[in-house]
């Protein structure tokens, strides 16, 4: 946690850190930098005896709670 929770504060990100069974991981709310539009990240972080991960998923902001279960669903399913 030590790991996420520096990346979340370096990038004065302001979200709660929350623990899954498989990874750590965060949610935050920006703008696609090229488009403008809102979007939904959902920041993972994973860790192996030697090695840390950030895995991202942006989803359009307006569809986040119908594409929270498929991405956790994914975010799972990455293997280190």
């Amino acid at each position: 946690t030590q790991f996420a929770k520096a990346v979340r504060d370096t990038n004065n990100h302001d979200a709660p850190l929350r623990e899954d069974e498989y990874f750590w991981y965060y949610e935050l709310d920006m703008q696609d930098p090229k488009s403008g539009k809102p979007l939904h990240y959902f920041v993972m972080f994973y860790k192996n005896p030697v090695d840390f991960y950030i895995v991202q998923f942006a989803v359009p902001q307006e569809k986040t709670e119908e594409y929270r279960q498929q991405v956790m669903e994914w975010a799972r399913s990455v293997i280190i």
